[in-house]
């Protein structure tokens, strides 16, 4: 592949995501606090939020939830400090951009600037993904259509678009760090597999979840790159023993408090087993049909491991561990206030890399029904690409979340009658 074409197209990515509309504010729910965190570090060199609290209570209620930074449920109180509950990751990496991007946004509001400094961070991070997710598809395949294929789709057609294009998510930060360490399986044949230890010790600074893939991929390496084991199960050791240090210096515990079990938890129902998957308005295969395709690749590597490179039998297994967790140790499995099935976006790229086999197996062995199957993968794509234009575009189906409250009205989530996708802004602008 010529770079120059990468390069062009992940330019076009970036612009493209910076320019889509924020629908809603992207950045004053749950990730409110990344921009500012980032922000504190930088001028002050401390997680103390407390310089924010003038600015939060001008802010309007229906923009960030609180205007008390005294009450608010995403800031922990320690030690006189108000530090941000969710993890610190996300604020790390944001932490350049703050020395870059900040003096361009000349000097409105302290938290409008965070904001727009997340949304920056959101399509710089994203668009990153995107284009080491073609990296690795390239050493896997050599193949310039599949690569470019499934570049295309993974940007644009995969939640990855409507989620991560504006707003700077723990899943969006945590990507980069798991399609690196991927690739460090796949390059110069593994040979330096055991230095992907450090994404994934950056990787759990993003999500606990993180730990699923982490454990996968340990597993990995002691089957099939045993000479790499010491070196990196020593690295992954120290990056994790440097965090829980942090943690304990920081919030009094070995690990920081966001990172337990949620209450509620374990969950063992036909809903949250199920509707991750297929519910009206969170389901997985509704909002992005193209994914069935990777459920066949996952089925397709478990019969014949021995067939694929380990790095398929890796994501076969790491997805299937995010779907049950999301399932069973999340009482919110359907991700509260969010567009479609936000919550297996930290192993997109993992449901992505799986659509290789069987799009392999396809183009090699099905002639005959080569355009049966072409005309179902068109029609499947094309919803796709339509199901996230309108999470990225219109604010109607972010509406569909509090009209009425989902985590009040859990029928909603399988109201086929009422889908969040087709969902019409009932506001007038300006009202």
């Amino acid at each position: 592949m010529r770079l120059s074409r990468v390069v062009l197209f992940g330019v076009a990515t970036w612009c493209l995501y910076v320019a889509a509309p924020q629908p809603f504010n992207p950045n004053g729910g749950d990730n409110l606090w990344y921009g500012p965190a980032a922000m504190s570090l930088a001028h002050r060199g401390t997680l103390d939020l407390s310089w924010f609290r003038a600015d939060l209570a001008a802010q309007r209620p229906e923009d960030v939830w609180y205007v008390d930074i005294d009450v608010d449920s995403r800031i922990i109180r320690h030690s006189g400090r108000h530090i941000n509950r969710f993890p610190i990751g996300p604020s790390l990496l944001a932490l350049p951009l703050v020395a870059l991007a900040e003096p361009l946004l000349g000097g409105p509001p302290t938290l409008h600037r965070a904001n727009r400094l997340a949304a920056i961070a959101a399509a710089t991070t994203a668009t990153t993904s995107v284009l080491l997710l073609m990296a690795l598809v390239w050493l896997l395949t050599h193949d310039r259509r599949l690569t470019w294929g499934l570049g295309f789709f993974h940007a644009f057609a995969s939640p990855h678009f409507s989620a991560h294009h504006s707003a700077f998510w723990s899943h969006n930060a945590l990507q980069p760090f798991v399609l690196l360490a991927l690739i460090l399986m796949v390059a110069r044949a593994g040979r330096d597999i055991g230095l992907a230890a450090l994404p994934l010790a950056f990787a759990y600074t993003m999500r606990s979840d993180a730990a699923i893939f982490i454990a996968a991929f340990s597993a990995c390496v002691v089957i099939w790159f045993r000479r790499s084991s010491v070196q990196h199960f020593a690295l992954l050791g120290t990056g994790l023993a440097a965090f829980f240090i942090w943690s304990y210096r920081t919030y009094g515990v070995w690990q920081p408090p966001y990172y337990g079990l949620i209450p509620g938890a374990p969950v063992f129902t036909l809903d949250s087993l199920a509707g991750t998957l297929l519910s009206a308005n969170r389901g997985l295969f509704v909002f992005t049909p193209v994914y069935l395709l990777s459920a066949a690749g996952a089925a397709m590597v478990l019969a014949s491991p021995r067939r694929y490179h380990p790095i398929y039998l890796l994501a076969a297994i790491g997805t299937c561990g995010q779907w049950l967790a999301i399932a069973i140790l999340n009482p919110y499995w359907w991700g509260g206030f969010s567009y479609g099935p936000r919550l297996f976006c930290p192993v997109l790229p993992l449901l992505t890399l799986l659509l290789v086999p069987p799009l392999e197996a396809a183009r090699q062995r099905l002639h005959g029904q080569r355009h049966g199957l072409l005309l179902v993968g068109s029609v499947a794509l094309a919803w796709s690409l339509f199901v996230q234009a309108r999470g990225a575009f219109a604010s109607g189906p972010h509406e569909w979340n509090y009209e009425p409250i989902v985590d009040l009205h859990h029928e909603q989530l399988w109201n086929w009658s009422d889908l969040q996708i087709f969902r019409q802004s009932r506001k007038i602008d300006g009202s």
